[in-house]
C-alpha cells in the first residue's frame, strides 16, 4: 500500500491546493471588478440625475443659434396668434426648426398649473414688456408631477397671472419618467440666458448651414 505523504503525493496535494486557492483568488478578483464596474455605473447614472437638476449644467445640450422677430401667424382653427421661429443646433450638428408661441389655447396657462396637483412647473422667467407685441410676456415650462415630456410657450399678462412670481429652475424631486433632454435644454438655455440670446456661431461652408459652429459667444437679437 502506497503511503498518502510520499514526497510525490505530497507535492501533487500543494498543487491541488494552490491551484485551488489561484481559483478563488481569480473569481474573487473578478467578483471585485464586477462590484467596482457596477458600482461605478450607478454613480455615473446618480451622477447624471444630478446634473439634470442643475439649471447651469448644460453638458449634452446644443444651442439657439437663430431667433426671428416675434410675428403672426395662422393657426389651424384660422384664428391668428403670435409665434417667433426658432433654430436649436444640436451637438452633432443637426438644426432642428421649429418656434415658440405665445398664448396657445391647446397648453394651460401658469394659473392653472400652479393650482393643478397633476403639473410640475419647471421654471417662470421674468415678465418682460415686448415692443413688437406691445404687451408684457414671459417664458415657461412644465412637465408632469412625475416627470416625462417639458412642454414650454410664452404667456401674455394679465390679471390672473400677473401676482404668480417667478420660479427658478426645478424638475420633480421623484421622477418616475426622466425629462425628454430637448425640452430640457431648451428650459435651461433660456433660464440661463434670457429671453433673446442666442449662440453666435460661423460657418465652415458659406454654402451650407449645416456646417454652422458655435463660437462660444452668447449674443442678444432684437424681438
Amino acid at each position: 500500500m502506497k503511503k498518502l505523504f510520499e514526497p510525490k503525493y505530497f507535492i501533487l496535494i500543494l498543487l491541488i491546493i494552490a491551484v485551488s486557492c489561484g481559483f478563488k483568488k481569480n473569481n474573487f478578483e473578478n467578483y471585485k471588478e464586477t462590484i467596482n464596474d457596477t458600482l461605478n455605473s450607478l454613480n455615473g447614472k446618480i451622477k447624471e440625475q444630478q446634473d439634470i437638476y442643475d439649471v447651469r449644467d448644460m453638458k449634452g445640450c446644443g444651442s439657439i443659434i437663430e431667433l426671428s422677430k416675434w410675428d403672426r401667424y395662422k393657426m389651424q382653427d384660422g384664428k391668428i396668434n403670435w409665434g417667433r421661429n426658432r433654430n436649436f443646433r444640436e451637438l452633432s450638428g443637426i438644426i432642428s426648426y421649429s418656434g415658440f408661441s405665445l398664448d396657445n389655447k391647446a397648453m394651460p396657462k401658469t394659473e392653472i398649473l400652479n393650482s393643478d396637483p397633476l403639473y410640475h412647473l419647471i421654471y417662470i422667467g421674468p415678465w418682460h414688456f415686448s415692443k413688437t407685441i406691445g404687451k408684457e410676456i414671459r417664458f415657461y415650462s412644465y412637465t408632469g408631477k412625475g416627470g416625462g415630456y417639458i412642454m414650454y410657450q410664452y404667456e401674455s399678462q394679465n390679471e390672473k397671472n400677473k401676482n404668480i412670481p417667478e420660479k427658478k429652475f426645478s424638475l420633480p424631486a421623484k421622477l418616475n419618467i426622466p425629462p425628454d433632454k430637448f425640452g430640457l435644454c431648451v428650459t435651461k438655455w433660456i433660464a440661463n440666458y434670457g429671453y433673446n440670446a442666442i449662440s453666435e456661431v460661423k460657418s465652415k461652408n458659406p454654402f451650407s448651414k449645416n456646417y454652422l459652429v458655435p463660437t462660444g459667444k452668447i449674443i442678444e437679437v432684437e424681438e
